[in-house]
């Protein structure tokens, strides 16, 4: 069983500022000739720090170097790092606030959607935060079966769906809510809670289980 998310609408601005500048720049001495420059011009190409540190290679490359490129990776890598330590080792129920500001990290400036899978223990612990689909601008697929599977594999008790809106726009769509409610009718079987199921938009974010939609 396959199942299609669907993708908000509108696509929000992202405007930087002086301090983006700044901050970019300082990131960026030792790997640029001219970091204010390369600063300034990596921020007109992606909008903003956070979609900078998320936009496509290619896109970097041309405006930036490859020693540009390993860096902000980094950067990115190791900022998602600290962000989920806050959550680790807890129950992430009640981290809740710090799961949202890791996911948001992860995956509110991804051009493209993608789609993660929390599994948490028993005590509702987190135990993997798995890349589970990448799709395209529009919409991720997500077999339901190999979900399921996976949870299996890892004795998994519960789950948080999270999956990104490119636009912007956290709103669920049909394809979200039926996506959700076939998820939960597989994991039903096999004792699996679906805790949530979170959509993050640009500065924002939508929990179904908050809006009664699962």
């Amino acid at each position: 069983m396959a199942s299609v998310l669907g993708a908000g609408a509108a696509l929000s601005d992202c405007p930087f500022d002086g301090n983006a500048v700044t901050v970019l720049a300082s990131l960026l001495r030792g790997c640029e000739p001219d970091p204010d420059r390369a600063a300034a011009a990596l921020l007109t190409e992606f909008g903003c720090l956070g979609a900078t540190l998320k936009g496509s290679s290619s896109r970097m490359r041309r405006v930036a170097g490859s020693d540009a490129l390993n860096l902000l990776r980094r950067v990115d890598a190791a900022l998602g790092h600290v962000l989920i330590e806050r959550v680790q080792r807890k129950p992430a129920v009640g981290e809740w606030e710090s799961l949202i500001a890791y996911l948001r990290v992860q995956m509110q400036h991804r051009p493209t959607e993608q789609v993660r899978v929390l599994h948490l223990n028993a005590r509702k612990v987190l135990i993997k935060d798995e890349i589970f689909s990448e799709g395209t601008v529009n919409q991720a697929t997500v077999h339901v079966r190999e979900l399921v599977a996976r949870c299996l594999e890892l004795g998994t008790s519960a789950i948080i769906l999270a999956h990104n809106h490119p636009s912007g726009d956290p709103t669920p769509s049909r394809a979200d809510i039926a996506l959700t409610q076939q998820v939960i009718d597989a994991a039903r079987h096999f004792d699996i809670q679906v805790h949530d199921h979170l959509i993050i938009g640009l500065g924002e974010h939508v929990s179904l289980r908050s809006r009664g939609l699962m």
